[in-house]
C-alpha cells in the first residue's frame, strides 16, 4: 500500500520556521532507507530536550508549570502567525484543521526518504511509529496510558 505525500508542505513549513518549533526532525541515522521506531524515539527525545533547553529559564533540567506555559504560548503564537488567516488572534475550526493537517503532512514528508512523493510500506512503518497514539506500547507518543488527560 502506498500513500501520496505532498512534499511542498514540508518545504513551506521549514521556510516559515514553523517546523523548528512544532515538528520533530526525523532522520534515517543508520542509512538503511527507512526511519525506524528507534530513530523516531531518538528524534522525539531530541525534540523534547531542545524544547526543555529553550524554555528552562532556571536551568534545572525540567520545565516548571510556568515554563511549560511559556512553551505552550510560544507554540500557540507560532501556529497563529502561520495559520490565522483572518488575523483575529484565534484559530477557527477550519484554521485549526489546516494547522493540524500541515503538521501531519510535514511529519509524513520526512518519511519519504527516496523523495518520490509516495510513502512506501517500509516508510509507512516508521511514519506509523511517529504518529501520536501509535507507539509500540500504545497511548500518546508510545508511552502507554490513555493519552492526553486520560481521555481516548
Amino acid at each position: 500500500m502506498r500513500h501520496t505525500t505532498p512534499i511542498i508542505i514540508l518545504a513551506t513549513l521549514l521556510s516559515a520556521g514553523a517546523s523548528a518549533q512544532t515538528v520533530p526532525v526525523f532522520t534515517d541515522t543508520n542509512g538503511d532507507g527507512v526511519i525506524s521506531v528507534e530513530e523516531v524515539r531518538a528524534a522525539r527525545k531530541a525534540f523534547r530536550d531542545a524544547r526543555t533547553a529553550q524554555f528552562d529559564a532556571d536551568q534545572d533540567g525540567t520545565l516548571s508549570r510556568e515554563e511549560r506555559a511559556a512553551a505552550r504560548q510560544a507554540r500557540r503564537e507560532a501556529v497563529l502567525s502561520e495559520f490565522d488567516a483572518d488575523s483575529d488572534g484565534q484559530l477557527s475550526d477550519d484554521e485549526r484543521a489546516a494547522a493540524r493537517q500541515a503538521r501531519q503532512r510535514a511529519i509524513a514528508a520526512q518519511f519519504d526518504l527516496d523523495n518520490d512523493g509516495v510513502i512506501s510500506e517500509a516508510e509507512q512503518e516508521g511514519l506509523d511509529a511517529a504518529r501520536p497514539g501509535r507507539g509500540e506500547r500504545g497511548g500518546r507518543d508510545g508511552r502507554g496510558g490513555k493519552g492526553r488527560r486520560g481521555k481516548h
